[in-house]
Parts: structure tokens; sequence; C-alpha cells
């Protein structure tokens, strides 16, 4: 669910519910705002900026879909 902060889209959402992620990502934000460490699915670990950076990913393409 997590994407590195190079990435630059979601990847492959071709089974992705795109409606519920951005929800989903808010709800990881809120629940863990003071993560020391947050690991991605791929890439180098973070900062609390992955789920930030995940959750404008996921705005932007579900933006997209409609």
């Amino acid at each position: 669910m997590v994407r590195a902060v190079n990435a630059a889209t979601l990847g492959n959402v071709a089974d992705a519910d795109l409606a519920a992620w951005p929800a989903s990502a808010r709800g990881v934000i809120a629940r863990y705002a003071d993560a020391a460490r947050v690991v991605p699915g791929h890439g180098a670990t973070g900062g609390t900026e992955l789920l930030t950076h995940t959750l404008a990913l996921a705005e932007a393409a579900r933006s997209m879909r409609r």
C-alpha cells in the first residue's frame, strides 16, 4: 500500500480499489502519525512523508479515473 518517495505512480492498479485507497491512506496516517520508520513495498524506508506521498498519489490516480 505504501509507495516509496521516488515513486511517480501507484504502480499496477488493475485490481486496486482506487476509490477506497485515499481513505485507507488517511487511516494509516492518523493511526501512525508518530511513526519513526515507514517501510514501502519497494524502495528505501523513510518517515511519514511516505504516507503523505502515497496519499497524494492515490488522490491523483482516483481523480484521473473519474
